[in-house]
């Protein structure tokens, strides 16, 4: 369950387990607040809380429609490709060694559209509109609300690099995993390109580093150095390295707050425009917040 929810009877027969002996652990569990049951038209599934806290009975719905093991080999596949393109994703129909059909893309976009895989979203003059997909909270464990912010940052450097490394204008980054950490030891990236500004917009929006312009239209990207900037760079480097960071804390304090949605607020924003384009500020007022963030 730490990797998939499960149908309650099916998880029964795979372990052998005596019906009320099982119906017993399945109640403690949920008095305790680390197992979550939803029943899905008709069918009883079981969720780890750590792992799914954000929008539990959406995957509880998706195991009923798709299979377990269905959702399963997609996050399992999205593990290993951290924050890779939408677009790429559908226009390969496959994530790494993983083949998809159309009933596995449209469960992809499902999920991005609802949440449950953090798409953060990057624009670019050359390459248009660009969601980039995660897997749920990492390590496996529901963050402490201090954490959050610090993974939303890494995600946007992830992003920021696969939109180089996918979708670059002209020269495309051979090894994002290189450059997070030449950033992170650094705390600044050598080579000036001009895909710099749009690149890394939404970075240096969350206040993780400076665009520093230079002649000719080209710019470089300065990492502004703070224990909460290096702690998402270090996520960042883990998430690219395809190994659950960590560092990110559980907050031992949430409780009941296990089963609460509560997506990361910036990507939340990325999925619902999934689903619709709602103008949240006009053009010129989003110009001139933005050249204020960006100094």
């Amino acid at each position: 369950m730490a990797t998939s929810p499960e149908k309650a009877d099916r998880l029964q027969s795979i372990l052998g387990a005596d019906p009320s002996l099982f119906r017993e652990a399945v109640n403690i569990g949920e008095q305790g607040n680390y197992l979550v049951k939803h029943r899905v038209r008709g069918r009883d599934i079981l969720l780890s809380p750590t792992y799914y806290a954000e929008n539990s009975r959406l995957y509880a719905d998706l195991v009923v429609s798709n299979g377990a093991d269905k959702i399963k080999a997609i996050l399992t596949a999205l593990s290993e490709s951290q924050g890779i393109p939408l677009q790429i994703v559908q226009q390969e129909k496959r994530i790494g060694d993983l083949p998809l059909g159309l009933e596995d893309l449209s469960l992809i976009r499902r999920l991005a559209e609802d949440g449950a895989v953090k798409p953060p979203r990057i624009d670019t003059s050359h390459a248009g509109q660009n969601y980039f997909l995660f897997t749920p909270t990492p390590n496996g464990a529901a963050m402490a609300p201090t954490k959050r912010d610090i993974y939303e940052k890494a995600m946007a450097v992830v992003a920021a690099l696969r939109q180089g490394q996918y979708l670059p204008a002209a020269y495309a980054i051979r090894s994002p995993l290189a450059v997070a950490k030449s950033l992170r030891s650094n705390k600044k990236l050598k080579k000036s390109t001009t895909e710099f500004v749009e690149q890394y917009r939404d970075v240096a929006l969350k206040g993780i580093g400076r665009i520093i312009k230079g002649d000719g239209g080209f710019s470089h990207f300065q990492l502004i150095d703070t224990e909460e900037n290096l702690e998402a760079m270090d996520i960042a480097v883990s998430l690219l390295e395809g190994d659950e960071h960590r560092g990110l804390e559980v907050d031992k304090n949430v409780g009941d707050a296990l089963r609460a949605d509560e997506p990361y607020v910036e990507s939340l924003i990325a999925s619902a425009e999934l689903r619709k384009n709602a103008v949240i500020v006009g053009d010129e007022s989003q110009r001139q917040l933005d050249l204020l963030m960006l100094g």
